[in-house]
């Protein structure tokens, strides 16, 4: 099986923390923004084995690499 690199850029750990937190703060349901944070956290690492399930991120044409992009819960990173 091919394992391929995983980039997580510094805009998306920060939208995924910025989501995590209005979760626990703004809803009120940290134990489901902990669970929600974990099950991301998953669904990105499975790219390092299978990133063409994923399309391509709109910005992908501006990079010498493929740039995919994960839904996560209707959440887009």
């Amino acid at each position: 099986m091919k394992i391929y690199s995983l980039f997580v850029t510094s805009a998306a750990r920060d939208a995924l923390q910025s989501y995590v937190d209005y979760i626990a703060d703004q809803e009120k349901m940290p134990l489901t923004a902990e669970r929600w944070y974990q099950k991301a956290w998953r669904s990105l690492q499975t790219l390092k084995t299978f990133p063409h399930r994923c399309q391509y991120a709109p910005e992908n044409e501006w990079f010498d690499f493929e740039v995919r992009a994960l839904v996560v819960d209707n959440c887009l990173f």
